[in-house]
């Protein structure tokens, strides 16, 4: 299981993505499979760090109203 709380882009990556990324989302589910395609081939152009913390603030989301 990986959770896509901050994915990070390249430029030609992103001009692929944008589009799928909405002010509306709620969550994110399904995204992750969606964006391989923009990094193709996806086992040479996509990593999952782990090592990296997080802090969550106490600001509401869309997903929280």
């Amino acid at each position: 299981f990986v959770e896509i709380m901050a994915p990070v882009f390249s430029q030609k990556a992103w001009r692929c993505v944008w589009h799928m990324i909405q002010n509306d989302l709620v969550h994110g589910w399904g995204l992750d499979f969606a964006f391989r395609n923009c990094a193709q081939p996806a086992n040479e152009r996509m990593g999952v760090v782990d090592s990296q913390w997080i802090h969550h603030q106490s600001i509401p989301s869309l997903g929280n109203q």
